[in-house]
């Protein structure tokens, strides 16, 4: 049985993308540099040694751009959700000075305490980490890339 989410145990790697692929690349980096800076060192530094270092960094940050760019397309849903969220339970649309960080964190809010900690997350400027800190019921997020 999983247990429940909360605010320890909430964020979620990804297991191949941060202890595979990830580390693999900067490995593979540093050893074309070495590749590179030996073979100039020895006079023999040919175009194939320049290229394979730029090559790994571009596929480095094609791996980065794989696992931001889908986050910020869920950060843009979970904006309007919540901003649903908010009018469905209050009836009045939701304050506009709620930035989009403070709308991911209060997603894991429970609908009896979201409009109260959503104006309180306003009136105090919260930070993220403070709302969800503030959160006592939470409401699990399991579909998060």
């Amino acid at each position: 049985m999983k247990e429940n989410q909360s605010y320890d145990n909430h964020t979620k790697m990804h297991p191949f993308q941060h202890y595979v692929l990830m580390p693999l690349s900067f490995v593979t980096l540093i050893l074309a540099i070495v590749a590179l800076v030996r073979a100039i060192g020895k006079g023999e530094a040919t175009l194939l040694y320049a290229i394979v270092p730029v090559i790994v960094v571009l596929i480095i940050m094609t791996a980065i751009l794989a696992r931001i760019n889908p986050l910020k397309a869920q950060d843009r849903i979970i904006r309007l959700e919540e901003q649903y969220r908010y009018f469905r339970l209050a009836g009045v649309h939701a304050p506009e000075a709620v930035t989009p960080k403070q709308w991911i964190a209060l997603r894991f809010a429970s609908d009896d305490e979201f409009i109260a900690l959503t104006d309180r997350a306003v009136r105090e400027q919260l930070t993220p980490d403070a709302i969800k800190r503030a959160i006592t019921t939470w409401r699990p997020d399991t579909m998060r890339i």
